[in-house]
């Protein structure tokens, strides 16, 4: 479950809003998209790996010029997950293979901030954070002189201004939160004539999920190792407030609820037209919940669907003396002349009416119409 990221203002004269968004992760398992492009969460199944943000600048005003932009990443949020610590990765692109993660503004993007005016566009990895470690990475562009040169279109959609890169430590679990410094002085725009602008900032998030389960309303999410108070603050993935399963102990039998093996009801897609497949709840014999893929037959009764097509074809042919089967794998009927069922002409030569079918027994019966009867030999 995503959820909106928060909103937060750099300083006192708030214009314009940066944005950062996850656009990569190096991991080849896991990797998932909550709500598609453009929103500022990702999901890992687990951490070592790298995450990609890139951040968009936008709003400064429609007629605006403006000059310049910094964003500095902020460090006092790379332990705010429930384990582990991000870690920004001190490599320039310029000095990086193709495909590595590495901090860039990249100037050849069409969506720049700046356009085709030419700008100064750099990122620097060497200033220190709080605690002196560095990684507080600061990415940004200056139009170049003369003076009124830069871009007038903020009021136009959001432009890209840098790309930022982190690696997430394979200990890590929960929800970290990706966000700018909101010192003046680290994350800012200018306007013409030197005006200062300090933007909104919506950050990113990048959750981690593991082996054991949570139970939160509408189901069961994976989150290894943390503990109930921890489970709910993970409002990346869970709802808030959520109670974690006691792994340990549930039903009192020490077995774990199992993880969800499906989310949607499109993961639980069986390729047959003619089941109804549904992803939900389910109990398990010990009394543990978990979510899986249950697929019910609505096929009516006395009818044959083709799992193809979905096409309903009726079994019965009308006909007493066949044996009339479905085929289920194909979606066909089957009419087989029933060896022990003599159909009778409704009316016989002699003008007797006769029976419909009959059914032989241990006796020869034979039809004898001078007597109107069926008498055994």
């Amino acid at each position: 479950m995503a959820i909106a990221a928060a909103v937060y203002s750099t300083g006192s004269l708030a214009q314009g809003t940066m944005e950062l968004r996850p656009t990569r992760a190096s991991g080849t398992e896991g990797i998932d998209w909550e709500l598609g492009p453009g929103v500022n969460d990702i999901t890992l199944a687990s951490g070592g790996q790298s995450v990609e943000f890139e951040l968009f600048v936008s709003g400064w005003g429609a007629g605006e010029l403006l000059t310049s932009y910094q964003a500095s990443l902020d460090c006092s949020q790379f332990d705010s997950g429930a384990q582990g610590v991000l870690a920004p990765i001190l490599l320039y692109c310029e000095d990086a293979a193709p495909g590595d993660f590495c901090q860039v503004v990249d100037g050849t993007r069409p969506d720049r901030v700046f356009g085709d005016v030419t700008a100064i566009e750099v990122c620097d990895i060497n200033t220190m954070c709080g605690d002196g470690s560095p990684g507080k990475i600061r990415c940004g562009a200056m139009a170049y002189l003369p003076l009124g040169s830069g871009n007038t279109d903020g009021g136009g959609p959001a432009y890209y201004g840098a790309t930022f890169a982190l690696d997430v430590p394979s200990d890590a679990k929960g929800t970290f939160t990706v966000g700018l410094d909101p010192d003046a002085l680290s994350t800012f725009m200018t306007l013409y004539e030197t005006t200062d602008i300090w933007p909104a900032v919506i950050p990113g998030t990048i959750t981690v999920t593991t082996g054991s389960c949570c139970f939160v309303p509408g189901g069961l999410h994976c989150a290894d190792g943390v503990t109930a108070p921890e489970c709910g603050a993970l409002t990346g993935l869970f709802s808030p407030g959520a109670v974690c399963c006691d792994v340990d102990n549930c039903g009192n039998d020490g077995i774990d609820d199992a993880c969800p093996t499906c989310h949607y009801n499109m993961d639980c897609d069986d390729g047959n037209a003619c089941t109804q497949d549904i992803c939900g709840p389910y109990v398990l014999p010990n009394g543990c919940e978990t979510i899986m893929c249950r697929s019910t037959d609505n096929t009516p009764e006395g009818m044959c669907c083709n799992p193809s097509t979905g096409v309903l074809i009726e079994i019965d042919d009308g006909d007493p003396c066949t044996i009339d089967t479905c085929n289920p794998y194909y979606g066909t009927v089957w009419h087989v002349p029933d060896p022990v069922c003599i159909p009778i002409p409704a009316a016989s030569s002699w003008g007797v009416a006769c029976m419909a079918l009959l059914v032989l027994t241990t006796a020869t019966l034979v039809f004898r119409p001078s007597r109107g009867m069926i008498q055994p030999r």
